[in-house]
Order: structure tokens, then C-alpha cells, then sequence
């Protein structure tokens, strides 16, 4: 029987450091998730999510994309696009 280690039991560890200043300039330039609440041209309410460089273009592609809205809210996504769409 062979004995186990702690990479086998824990999985190796990264302790790679990542420069505070290298995090911060690539989230600046970097895309958020918005996600929009909003009720359709039918009074339908609905939650779409949108990756934007502000909350304004966020809310901009909502309405572009289904017409006549009517904004109920607008916030940042803790999770990115693709993660949501791994969700579902």
C-alpha cells in the first residue's frame, strides 16, 4: 500500500504572486457582466445579462436587443458570462 502524500491528498500548490498593480490594470480594461432586470414590451419580467463597459451601454444593449423596456434594475454580476451560461 503506498503511502500518501500531501500533493495527493491536497493537489500541488501555485503560489505563483500576481503583482497588485497587474490585477488592477487588467480588470480596468477588461469587459464587466451587468445583469439587467427589466419588463418587456408585454409587461413580462425578465433578467438578461450583458458584458459592457458601463452600466449604460449595459442597459443600451437591453434595449437594443428587446425594443421598448422598462428598466427594474441593474447590477454587477459576481460571476462572468460564461460562467453563467455553464449554469444552465
Amino acid at each position: 500500500m503506498k503511502q500518501l502524500t500531501l500533493d495527493d491528498v491536497v493537489g500541488s500548490f501555485d503560489y505563483s504572486a500576481k503583482s497588485t498593480a497587474d490585477r488592477f490594470l487588467q480588470s480596468a480594461t477588461s469587459v464587466i457582466t451587468y445583469s439587467v432586470e427589466f419588463y418587456d414590451k408585454d409587461d413580462k419580467w425578465k433578467l438578461r445579462w450583458f458584458e459592457a463597459k458601463s452600466e449604460s451601454e449595459a442597459v443600451g444593449m437591453a434595449k437594443d436587443k428587446y425594443g421598448r423596456i422598462q428598466i427594474i434594475n441593474t447590477y454587477i454580476s459576481d460571476k462572468t458570462l460564461a460562467e453563467i451560461m455553464e449554469l444552465d
